[in-house]
C-alpha cells in the first residue's frame, strides 16, 4: 500500500475533472498549500501563508468553473455518501475526514428552536491539510515545558500553526505523562475507526468528538491524567469545566483565537480562566509569512507576587485585574 502525503489525501475527495488541475501544481507548493477551496461558479483555489491564489498562477491549466455537481460530488464523498451520519457535524458546518483534513462547509441553514438544524444547497468547501510537523514544538517543550506541564495557551490568528503546534506537544509530553486529548474537531490526534493517525505519545488517550465541557469532564473521571490538552476554547461551557479541571490538580494546554493581547482581553471566559490562575504562561503566534513562528512569550503574574512587582506591564490599563501580563521574550525572528 502506498503511503500518500497529506496534500494527496486532501484532495482524494474532489472530483476528478479538478483534481487534475491540482495535481499539476510543483512540488514546491503542493508542500505549502494549506487549504483547497472549490465555490460554485469560480475557480478552484488555494491558499499559502493565508492567501488565496488561483491554481493557474502556479501550473499551465485553464481554470474550470465549479458547478453544484462538483460540490455534491465532493460532499457526498466526504460524507461516505452518508448525509445523516453527519448531522452533528453538520450542525457545526465543518466534516473531519481520515487523516485529520476539516472541511468547512459554506451553505444555507435550516434554523429550528434558535440554532442551525442542517443545512441544504451547499455552495462552497474548503479542505483545510491537517500536516504533522515533528519538532513544531521544540521550542516550547525546552523555554516553556522543560520542567514539565504547566498551563499554558496558545494564542494567535486562524490558520498560524496552533493545532500543529498543539499536536507536537502531545507528542513530546504524552510520551512521559499521562495526557487527555478533547479532540473535539478530530484535528489534533486525527482518529480513524479508533486508531489516531498522528503520533500523539505513548501515554496519550483521545477523546475524540466529545464536545469540550463533557470530554474534559469524563477525561477527569475515568483517565485520571496529569495534562488536557484541547483546541480552540473559548465559551463559557467549556472555561467552566476547565476551571473545574485546574482544581482536581490538572495541568491545561490549550490554543485560542486572537491577533494580539489586546484582541485576547476582549475574551471575557479566557479572562476569567487566566484571572482564575488556569494559564501561568501565554504563547502568542505570528501568522501570514511567519506562520508557525513565536512571536512573543508572556508570563502572567499575579500582582501579590513581589518578584514582579517592579516589571514592566505588557500590557497598558487593566488596573483592575488581579494580573499583569510581563513580556518574558520576543521570538519573532526565531523558529
Amino acid at each position: 500500500m502506498i503511503d500518500l502525503s497529506p496534500f494527496e489525501q486532501a484532495i482524494k475527495y474532489i472530483p476528478s475533472r479538478v483534481r487534475m488541475q491540482i495535481v499539476g501544481l510543483p512540488p514546491s507548493i503542493k508542500n505549502e498549500v494549506q487549504e483547497v477551496r472549490i465555490r460554485i461558479g469560480r475557480a478552484p483555489s488555494i491558499c499559502i501563508k493565508g492567501r488565496e491564489y488561483d491554481i493557474s498562477e502556479f501550473a499551465q491549466v485553464q481554470n474550470i468553473v465549479i458547478d453544484s455537481s462538483d460540490i455534491n460530488e465532493c460532499f457526498n464523498y466526504i460524507c461516505e455518501y452518508s448525509f445523516h451520519s453527519y448531522q452533528q457535524e453538520l450542525m457545526q458546518s465543518y466534516i473531519t475526514v481520515k487523516g485529520g483534513h476539516r472541511v468547512g462547509i459554506s451553505a444555507s441553514a435550516i434554523i429550528k428552536s434558535g440554532g442551525v438544524e442542517t443545512i441544504k444547497d451547499i455552495s462552497g468547501l474548503n479542505i483545510r491539510i491537517a500536516r504533522q510537523v515533528l519538532g513544531s514544538a521544540d521550542n516550547i517543550m525546552k523555554e516553556s515545558l522543560a520542567s514539565g506541564p504547566k498551563g499554558l495557551l496558545l494564542v494567535g490568528p486562524p490558520t498560524c500553526g496552533k493545532t500543529t503546534i498543539l499536536r507536537d506537544i502531545c507528542r513530546q509530553l504524552g510520551g512521559i505523562y499521562k495526557l487527555s486529548i478533547i479532540d473535539e474537531r478530530g484535528e489534533i490526534a486525527a482518529v480513524y475507526r479508533g486508531e489516531p493517525q498522528n503520533d500523539i505519545g505513548r501515554f496519550s488517550d483521545v477523546f475524540d468528538g466529545y464536545p469540550k465541557p463533557i470530554g474534559i469532564l469524563t477525561a477527569i473521571r475515568v483517565m485520571s491524567p496529569q495534562v488536557i490538552v484541547c483546541d480552540e476554547i473559548g465559551n463559557e461551557d467549556e472555561c467552566k469545566e476547565l476551571m473545574s479541571s485546574v482544581n482536581s490538580g490538572v495541568n491545561i494546554i490549550a490554543s485560542a483565537h486572537a491577533g494580539s493581547v489586546d484582541e485576547l482581553y476582549k475574551r471575557k471566559h479566557i479572562m476569567k480562566l487566566i484571572e482564575c490562575g488556569v494559564f501561568t504562561e501565554i504563547i502568542l503566534l505570528d501568522s501570514g509569512a511567519n506562520i508557525g513562528r513565536i512571536k512573543s512569550r508572556i508570563k502572567v503574574v499575579s500582582h501579590n507576587d513581589k518578584n514582579n512587582r517592579n516589571k514592566l506591564d505588557y500590557t497598558s490599563g487593566n488596573t483592575d485585574r488581579d494580573f499583569t501580563f510581563i513580556e518574558i521574550e520576543q521570538e519573532s525572528a526565531r523558529a
